[in-house]
């Protein structure tokens, strides 16, 4: 997330097209290992021969995702290198180099049948793409302007959505002419390409973000009832539609769909629609309120839950209809859940209200879902699917009840 400087801070803007390219390079590269590791790897390991319990350290990347506010304020106050150098330009070229490496490490052909060390090193990846995050934000802080925040703020989308098509649909459909090592040297040789921008950038002086969020008002927001009431219902929500998701390559793998047709619908076309829906939500949210964006929310959840339980297994048109549904389900949640978050935040502190909120909400998605694949290979995965038809419900209910009381669902956002 990409939020505004501190008023005061005394710094120039420099926006130019340099900085709009190396933003988007860098985060294309930092979602194309994650979109590879939780969306590609998942569907490898089930199609070699893998079991439902090999899956759980993936799900469990992005608890260390949502963390990283903890050692964000490390990047904002020390740097590898030295003030001539740049403070973030630094951080982003031992980040950068230490991405390729990992990912080189991880195309060495024995580590893929080493499942423990495989996690490892996949655990790392994640670690060290977080970080730059924290890096690329803060360097996105400081350099766009107000005019420009916007078209920086379509940049991260971009990235990321690119990130996602290439690391979790392009490597997995060419996975079965490539192989295990040259797609890994692919991922790397394509993360390598961005360092060389950074390695010309230069960081303007003065440019270090001091500003960061604040632990002892991190808290404050929770004490509010409302504010209670609504985290409960997005991580309902957020944990459903996360559990629902988790399921779904492992299921079309047991229906024996191939990598390649798996990377096209989760991973190319399923977005797309995703987009589309979150957009389409967003406006709903900002012209009707957020009452609505729930009913949206909530309707795509079942249908995408009772739809897998029931017609997944019965022909290809359910199948790459259940995958749209399940990435427009997912595009909705998100946008309800981001903007209804934000809405609770103090602008005094809005930022590091935000990403607690956000943090305790994918903390329980991510725990719940890596639980649920070992549970899964116990119950079945249908079983996991009422559960979470059931986390969806229990939402709507607890919405309804709790909103006339505490007026979460009531105001507009516009």
């Amino acid at each position: 997330m990409i939020i505004n400087c501190k008023k005061g801070m005394d710094v120039s803007k420099h926006t130019t097209n340099q900085t709009y390219w190396l933003l988007l390079g860098l985060y294309i590269t930092q979602y194309l290992p994650i979109a590879f590791f939780t969306g590609a790897l998942p569907a490898i390991i089930m199609m070699e021969g893998g079991e439902l319990g090999d899956l759980a350290f993936i799900y469990m990347l992005g608890i260390i995702w949502s963390l990283k506010f903890f050692w964000a304020p490390i990047i904002d106050k020390f740097s590898p290198g030295s003030a001539a150098s740049g403070h973030y330009r630094s951080w982003l070229i031992v980040l950068q180099s230490s991405l390729v490496l990992l990912i080189l490490l991880c195309a060495i052909p024995s580590i893929q049948i080493h499942n423990i060390v495989l996690a490892v090193v996949t655990i790392l990846i994640c670690f060290i793409a977080s970080t730059q995050d924290i890096a690329s934000d803060a360097l996105a802080v400081n350099l766009l302007d107000d005019n420009s925040r916007g078209l920086g703020n379509g940049i991260q989308s971009a990235g990321g959505l690119i990130g996602q098509m290439i690391g979790g649909g392009v490597i997995l459909m060419l996975y079965p002419y490539l192989g295990w090592s040259l797609s890994l040297l692919s991922l790397a040789a394509m993360v390598l390409i961005p360092l060389s921008l950074v390695v010309r950038f230069k960081e303007p002086s003065g440019y270090r973000n001091n500003q960061t969020a604040q632990y002892k008002y991190m808290f404050k927001a929770l004490k509010n009832k409302a504010a209670q009431h609504l985290l409960v219902v997005n991580a309902l929500l957020y944990t459903s539609v996360m559990v629902t998701f988790a399921f779904l390559m492992p299921s079309l793998i047991q229906n024996g769909w191939g990598l390649e047709k798996i990377g096209l619908a989760t991973n190319i076309i399923g977005p797309i629609f995703g987009i589309i829906a979150a957009l389409f939500c967003g406006y709903l949210i900002r012209s009707k309120g957020l009452t609505t964006g729930l009913v949206i929310v909530v309707s795509l959840q079942l249908m995408v839950s009772i739809c897998s339980i029931n017609l997944l297994s019965s022909s290809e048109f359910w199948r790459f209809t259940i995958c749209i549904m399940q990435l427009m389900s997912f595009g909705v949640t998100a946008c309800f859940v981001f903007t209804s978050s934000m809405n609770i935040c103090d602008q005094n502190n809005g930022g590091s209200t935000y990403s607690l909120l956000i943090c305790i909400i994918t903390l329980t998605a991510s725990a719940v879902s890596a639980v649920s694949m070992n549970i899964a290979q116990t119950y079945g995965i249908d079983n996991i699917r009422y559960a979470a038809i059931v986390g969806t419900l229990l939402a709507a209910l607890f919405s309804w009840l709790g909103a006339k009381k505490h007026l979460v669902l009531t105001e507009k956002t516009a």
